[in-house]
């Protein structure tokens, strides 16, 4: 394929000195609403779909945020820089493996499935303690 033509370089990545409340930041401005809040994907118009980040590199995610594949957009260094570029993969890796300080992530899907939870837990409560007082004399 190089024998066709000079292509943009292989980004260069360095995670280790990211910053992970800027890449969440970058992320949900510029990622989420395609890829999903927690990288899983998503479904976009016309049958298309964004592929999950669970599984990416962060020299892929940078790639990516470079060239725009598919239906995605190009974002140039003018739009994201290289340190803001850095920041977006080490939070996409971060996905993997998020810090769940609230309890079970329950499949990392969002707050959909985690206020259906708290809904049904909540209303089995008020169901038992309706009979509880119902049965008592």
């Amino acid at each position: 394929m190089a024998g066709l033509g000079p292509g943009p370089a292989i980004p260069r990545v360095d995670t280790t000195g990211a910053s992970l409340p800027e890449g969440a930041v970058l992320y949900r401005d510029n990622c989420a609403a395609c890829h999903g809040a927690t990288g899983a994907g998503g479904a976009l118009t016309s049958g298309l779909d964004a592929p999950p980040l669970t599984q990416t590199t962060p020299v892929q995610v940078a790639e990516a945020i470079r060239l725009g594949p598919g239906t995605m957009p190009a974002f140039g260094p003018e739009a994201i820089d290289d340190r803001q570029v850095d920041a977006i993969a080490a939070y996409v890796q971060y996905l993997r493996r998020p810090d769940d300080r609230g309890g079970d992530g329950l499949g990392h899907l969002g707050p959909i499935p985690e206020g259906l939870v708290a809904w049904m837990v909540g209303l089995l409560a008020i169901v038992l303690v309706a009979r509880w007082i119902g049965t008592s004399e």
